[in-house]
């Protein structure tokens, strides 16, 4: 049951384009791959059963289909599948079926169930001059960390025995590893596994997108965001993660490879920054110069294999160890060349601040609460991964400079120790501790002493309208509202609100009738950072996740990518998409890895940029989240992230920062947790000192779903919204009902323990920046950006039939430029096999296309349903005003076979249809009691239909327990015939429903 409208077709097809460039090549020994007209044995159930992204929010996207790896090699001509071991995959699955958990919230297995793999089976089926792959699945998501046993973080006792005898018999093996998450790597040198890809979660089409690199239509090009090492515990921050109550943070900004390159060198099996090519390339600088404390280097990156290919040039650093105390050597930059055809060459420019190697200074060594160059020698290494570079320059400071002077805000007040080298005899580190500076400002006197100033109070019926058309400013609209429009206006409702678009996470602004009246537009967020969530049912498009993403080092083509989101964003009226996901990847285990870029912040902030701009070339907007160190899912909503002012500075708020500073990013998320035993929702140094104040953000703050708030002297609560308001953290999302939300701010307003002048402000941040929304702007007929966009684009082509060699080719990505018709006539449009592959002839792309904005379609699969159904039971609809009726929990004319007669934890994908017989047109509420003996954090979304219309989909919460009640409000006609119930969640038990007619 759908509310569909049609997903953006470019999108799609361009995100297998950006899948491509994320998979990483990690072993290729004797060229195993690619595998051009070759054979193939898959070995593995993930072959039927691709993972295309992680789970929660930051996945649920509903989509068309998902194409398998079995599919994919399928339709690839290069490829002859083993058809034998396919058909007893086929067997064994359908007696061993695909484990999607029971429907609840987290309640995904990370693995599945594996087939034994026998020396005899492999016998029985091998065949000549064959490949076999091996393929591994894993996932993990919201509220659900991995864990150091099979089936998660190890290899399952059957998959490694499978590796090992497919070994033994081929002579040979390759590993395909469809995971969000870095999981143990030790079994590839142990099994001598001879080719290794990490696909990672590439999207609808991930699996298409990897068979193209296997097969040779594209050449690899991903390169590691992150540190992939021997052994689990010695990541420093294991001791602590995992903590409910409190997680220090005693390794500081050693995270990653910070750590290991600086104590741990032996500990890496693949550094960061690596992957391989089907080609090699030789990189040298060619010009280099210092000037005005900026390096500019010329880098000639030269293809010196077979295969045409792209590489990524990687600058590094490495800075005195001072008083301070340093890593061995950071990323500094890094740019990723086009495609090079073998033999030839291009060079690559990179030009860097050298402000961007400085320290921040949170005891006072140099200057306190400042970023410093500490005197010393600074050395440039240029090349491509952490490991594989050479010295390219270097400088000597003979004197600290102070980069920028900031201000003390978020310090600690638990006194703990934090990691520091200290470089021994045979000039190694080793790990020596220091206490971490405390908190020594008073946080309650820093807010005293910065309030705003109050706009002039008004009693005039201005509108938002009136601002608009410069009668008025915003600060006088503003000074007509009352203290109850601006509490409302400070609210945000959902999940899947009525307001906005079917599903989606939240609306805000205009959400009661008097903001409506003053002209105040209802704003659309949806999840997430892989696509569009709607909880309705309705489809969008799958992208590959944040990690993948990251791995492509290769920003422009993900700002190509979240250009095109954005336009599907536009398709379904949503102005804010919740994502990107920006935390650092600090523990291998955190169950919301996949979603995020990196375990650098320069890397992660990079890619952040460029998801933010391409969805503001489409004039929607993307919330960064969860800010901020927010870095477990156990106890994620408690656990106090203890944390030194320097390693925020540097390592969590890094990637925040960049975006905020080069892309103008406009919104932010929030995280759960409490830094320093402030909650993230109400901190005010985070959102006002640092934010706003340091970085000059200007936009919008809003709070994660059901977040807690609190000042450094009290409890956290859902309800105080008071300090929420103060701490510039715009946004509480969200509540069932403004109207009806229970919280704090009139009350403390009252009390004078906020100000009006604070209030005002947060409704200021909210209004200027609705005033940018494409909702507005829709509203008042002011173009966004361009309905349409006229591209390069290709065909789905096969190398068999084109006179044009395809072996080795890639794609560039041109936006701007339109194809010449003269260039398209070079191209053959050949579509003889299933589509497989894109194929590249010059620079521009293979043909024009043509997309836009188009309007949603309200039609539902229910429709074949309902023409089946039985009207046994008639329920005729009251017809006075605010009359009821009670529709029995048995009196159903129709359920599907996964619906119970009891409705007690109703299983995901169920549906009841009642028959209704309406005497009028008008608004009925329809009204359930429901109950959930799960946890508040829990999201269970379920739809209400009138016939074949998806009227509204609402997501209550777990109740543990309790019986609630939630009502949906449907316009019903008399010509209607059915009220139909879809659950999306399993959890529910349903208690009564009436149908009310409204006065």
């Amino acid at each position: 049951m759908k509310n569909k409208n049609e997903p953006l077709k470019p999108l799609r097809d361009f995100a297998r384009r950006v899948a491509h460039e994320g998979n990483v090549l990690l072993e290729n020994k004797n060229s195993i791959l690619p595998i051009i007209n070759g054979k193939v044995a898959l070995f593995g159930r993930i072959q039927k059963d691709y993972y295309k992204s992680g789970t929660g929010s930051g996945g649920l996207v509903n989509v068309t289909d998902v194409p398998s790896f079995l599919e994919a090699f399928n339709e690839n001509p290069r490829i002859d599948v083993n058809k034998e071991l396919v058909q007893i995959y086929d067997k064994w699955i359908a007696e061993n079926p695909f484990n999607a958990g029971n429907g609840m919230w987290a309640s995904e297995p990370w693995a599945q169930e594996e087939m034994e793999i026998t020396q005899d089976l492999i016998k029985k089926i091998k065949r000549e001059n064959e490949t076999p792959i091996m393929i591994i699945g894993r996932t993990a998501g919201e509220d659900r960390d991995n864990h150091k046993g099979e089936g998660s973080y190890l290899l399952t006792e059957i998959e490694y025995q499978a590796i090992k005898t497919i070994k033994k018999i081929y002579g040979k093996v390759v590993v395909i590893l469809n995971v969000g998450n870095i999981i143990d790597m030790n079994f590839i040198k142990e099994l001598d596994v001879d080719g290794l890809l990490y696909a990672w979660h590439g999207g609808q089409d991930g699996a298409r997108a990897t068979v193209d690199v296997i097969s040779g239509y594209i050449t690899p090009s991903g390169k590691l965001p992150a540190t992939i090492v021997k052994t689990l515990d010695n990541y420093p921050a294991n001791k602590n993660f995992g903590n409910k109550k409190e997680v220090i943070y005693e390794e500081d900004i050693y995270v990653g490879y910070r750590f290991f390159e600086t104590f741990y060198e032996d500990d890496v099996l693949y550094p960061f920054g690596f992957g391989l090519s089907y080609s090699t390339f030789e990189v040298n600088v060619v010009n280099h110069q210092i000037k005005d404390n900026k390096f500019k280097l010329d880098v000639e990156v030269k293809n010196t294999g077979e295969f045409i290919g792209k590489e990524t040039v990687q600058v590094y650093f490495s800075a005195p160890q001072g008083v301070l105390g340093k890593p061995k050597i950071e990323l500094l930059a890094f740019k990723k060349t086009k495609l090079i055809k073998p033999k030839e060459k291009e060079i690559v420019t990179i030009e860097v601040e050298m402000s961007k190697m400085a320290s921040y200074d949170d005891f006072g060594y140099i200057q306190k609460s400042a970023y410093v160059l500490e005197k010393g020698l600074y050395s440039i290494y240029v090349g491509t991964s952490l490991r594989n570079n050479k010295l390219a320059l270097t400088k000597v400071l003979d004197e600290n400079i102070v980069v920028e002077k900031l201000t003390e805000a978020m310090a600690p007040i638990k006194k703990y120790k934090r990691i520091k080298p200290s470089l021994t005899k045979d000039n190694k580190y080793k790990i020596t501790f220091e206490a971490v500076p405390q908190r020594t400002i008073d946080l309650q006197t820093r807010i005293k002493n910065n309030f705003p100033k109050s706009f002039k109070l008004n009693n005039e019926n201005y509108t938002l309208t009136d601002v608009l058309n410069k009668k008025i400013t915003l600060e006088e609209f503003i000074g007509s509202l009352s203290i109850n429009d601006m509490k409302n206006i400070s609210l945000g409702e959902g999940m899947s609100s009525p307001k906005v678009t079917a599903g989606t996470a939240s609306a805000f602004g205009g959400v009661t009738d008097e903001l409506l009246e003053k002209e105040i537009p209802i704003a659309c967020c949806s999840d997430g950072p892989s696509g569009i969530r709607m909880d309705s049912g309705g489809f969008a498009t799958s992208l590959p996740n944040g990690t993948l993403l990251a791995s492509t080092f290769n920003p422009s083509l993900v700002k190509d990518l979240y250009e095109l989101e954005g336009l599907e964003m536009r398709n379904y009226d949503i102005d804010i998409i919740l994502g990107p996901g920006m935390n650092i990847q600090r523990h291998p285990l955190n169950g919301r890895n996949f979603e995020y870029f990196s375990e650098d912040p320069l890397l992660t902030g990079i890619m952040a940029s460029a998801v933010v701009q391409g969805l503001h070339k489409s004039g929607v907007n993307g919330s960064l989240k969860h800010f901020a160190a927010n870095n477990q899912e156990t106890a994620r909503t408690i656990a106090n992230s203890i944390i030194s002012e320097r390693a925020l500075r540097e390592i969590y708020l890094k990637g925040f920062e960049i975006a905020v500073k080069e892309a103008k990013a406009s919104v932010i998320m929030t995280a759960y947790n409490p830094i320093n035993g402030i909650w993230t929702a109400s901190n005010y140094d985070l959102t006002t000192t640092i934010l706003r104040n340091e970085w000059k953000f200007e936009g919008i703050v809003m709070t994660d779903w059901w977040a807690q708030m609190n000042t450094d002297n009290d409890e956290p609560s859902k309800e105080n919204i008071a300090v929420m308001v103060r701490a510039q953290n715009d946004l509480y999302m969200v509540v069932p009902n403004v109207l009806e939300y229970k919280n704090n701010l009139l009350e403390e307003y009252q009390k004078g323990n906020i100000t009006l002048a604070e209030i005002q402000r947060n409704v200021h941040n909210i209004l200027k920046f609705i005033m940018e929304t494409p909702v507005f702007k829709r509203k008042h007929n002011i173009q966004v950006t361009s309905n349409e966009k006229k591209i390069d684009y290709w065909f789905k082509t096969n190398e068999t039939h084109s006179k044009y060699p395809f072996i080795n080719q890639d794609m560039l990505t041109s936006f701007e430029n339109e194809a010449d018709n003269n260039l398209k006539s070079k191209f053959d449009i050949l579509e003889n096999k299933n589509q497989i592959t894109y194929g590249l002839i010059t620079n521009a792309e293979q043909s024009l296309y043509t997309f836009g904005v188009k309007p949603a379609l309200k039609v539902d699969e229910i429709t074949d349903i309902l023409k089946n159904v039985n009207k046994t039971n008639i329920y005729k609809l009251p017809n006075t005003n605010w009359g009821r009726i009670d529709l029995d929990l048995n009196g159903f004319v129709y359920k599907n076979q996964l619906a119970n007669d009891s409705w007690s934890n109703i299983e995901k994908g169920s549906i009841y249809i009642y028959a209704v017989e309406p005497k009028e047109f008008g608004k009925y509420i329809v009204e359930l009691e429901i109950s959930a003996n799960l946890p508040s954090i829990y999201q269970m979304p379920f739809s209400v239909y009138v016939d074949n219309i998806n009227k509204q989909t609402l997501t209550t919460n777990g109740t543990e327990g309790n019986k609630v009640k939630i009502t949906s409000f449907v316009i019903i006609d008399k010509t209607n015939e059915y009220i139909s119930f879809k659950f999306h969640k399993t959890g529910l038990n349903v208690h009564s429903i009436n149908v009310i007619k409204h006065g």
